[in-house]
């Protein structure tokens, strides 16, 4: 007859064994994201597949300085590889999610870190704007044109046109960005795109060392929050192996909102106003910040002080140009596509071939009044951080243009907030902009 000593040793050896395994599948995950983001960029590099121009060479081999040290170790990115290799990133992230409350924080950290080293060396990935930065920049410095009046194809003979993937657009970025861009100018193209890779890849990292210092200042979990954002396959190769600069926006978001919680009211305000003129989407995370602080006063008169620094700092540099910002900014924000929301809804349900202007309207309705009641709500004492992430998530289903890296704005709030649905949302939206922006075939 078992002893009552051995009875209970039983369970506790199963739960052991459960517990390993949960560490075993875990680990296992973590070096599967590595290899197959290896992978991705490997053949990213050795590929002629048209990831990084749209110039007069179509999709020829692109040069050493651009493809990196990983060209020639992977067959190259076709289509298809692609589609299967995305599949997969996402489906072991979804694990990693699931598995988060198993995985060590160092497992956590040594992951993430190899990733961002893999794409840092590796070249831009599909849809980079990482040219275009460096072609808005030349326009200023080297040619005396405002970017944001003037388009690269301005200059067709500048060294960095032939990989500007928008040669007729207008700068719609914050003057912020576009002035601290002008200082990769003097590195030449080559320089320029690897300065501005380092940089991107440091500010991604420096944005999840904040989600870190978030996470423990609002007693999260650190490891499931790290996992969310920093293994998440949009913001991986598209944001971060796009050489986006989405990272130095949410860097100056994820500082504003350290500091709100840690009491320094102006601080925040003004790092959100600053992200705002990086990328003006920051700006909406500033209603609810202020809203949902004790010291509103001090949130304004911080968000004021940069506003006015901000606005000297744009005419110092564009002048009487600064009009022109304004219309760049209108024209970006009545881009369409397809592959937005609206675009779904206009092509499955009303079998438009564009996005239908009443659609557009609508979901720009929509997105006010929720945006307008979730403010309600958090000035009548709700979490801000958790309605700052649903208005975030209801400007990416309203807005009619939305790339796969934009699902990084919403990362933070999902991650740091203590609504599970908001958690869920971000995953479906990962999924939603992981599907339509397949390269399938027809498109």
């Amino acid at each position: 007859m078992a002893t009552p000593e051995f009875a209970r040793a039983v369970p506790a050896r199963r739960l052991s064994t459960a517990r390993l395994a949960r560490e075993a599948a875990a680990a296992s995950t973590l070096a599967g994201l590595v290899v197959v983001v290896f992978l991705f960029a490997a053949a990213a590099a050795s590929g002629p597949f048209n990831f990084v121009r749209h110039g007069p060479q179509g999709s020829a081999p692109l040069p050493g300085w651009i493809n990196g040290p990983l060209d020639g170790l992977s067959p190259g990115l076709d289509a298809q590889r692609m589609i299967v290799l995305s599949l997969a990133l996402f489906a072991l992230y979804l694990a990693a999610v699931a598995l988060a409350d198993a995985m060590r924080l160092s497992w956590v950290v040594a992951a993430i870190l190899a990733i961002h080293v893999i794409l840092l060396v590796g070249p831009p990935q599909w849809l980079t704007d990482a040219f275009n930065y460096l072609g808005f920049a030349r326009l200023g410095v080297l040619h005396g044109l405002n970017p944001y009046g003037h388009t690269p194809a301005a200059v067709p003979g500048d060294a960095a046109y032939q990989y500007v993937s928008w040669p007729h657009l207008t700068s719609p970025y914050g003057p912020v960005f576009t002035v601290v861009s002008y200082l990769l100018v003097p590195l030449g193209v080559a320089g320029g795109l690897w300065a501005l890779k380092v940089a991107v890849v440091a500010a991604s990292l420096g944005c999840l060392a904040l989600v870190w210092k978030l996470a423990e200042a609002l007693e999260r979990p650190v490891v499931p929050a790290l996992v969310l954002i920093g293994l998440n396959p949009l913001v991986l190769v598209y944001g971060v192996g796009g050489v986006h600069n989405d990272p130095f926006m949410l860097l100056l978001v994820l500082a504003g909102m350290l500091w709100a919680v840690r009491g320094r009211a102006a601080l925040a305000g003004g790092a959100v106003v600053a992200a705002a003129a990086v990328k003006v989407t920051g700006g909406l995370v500033l209603p609810f910040l202020w809203a949902g602080s004790r010291e509103r006063r001090r949130v304004a008169l911080g968000a004021a002080a940069a506003a006015g620094g901000v606005l000297v700092l744009a005419a110092a540099f564009f002048g009487a140009d600064l009009g022109a910002a304004l219309t760049s900014f209108s024209d970006q924000g009545n881009a369409t596509s397809l592959r937005s929301f609206p675009g779904q809804v206009s092509q499955e349900f009303l079998g438009r071939a564009v996005v239908s202007p009443t659609v557009a309207l609508l979901a720009k309705l929509a997105f006010a009044a929720v945006a307008l009641g979730l403010l309600v709500r958090t000035w009548r004492g709700a979490n801000w951080i958790v309605n700052a992430g649903w208005a975030m998530l209801a400007l990416l289903l309203a807005l009619p243009w939305v790339m796969p890296w934009y699902v990084a704005w919403l990362l933070p709030f999902a991650a740091l907030g203590s609504d599970r649905r908001l958690r869920a949302a971000a995953l479906i939206l990962t999924a939603f902009l992981l599907v339509v922006r397949m390269p399938y075939p027809p498109l």
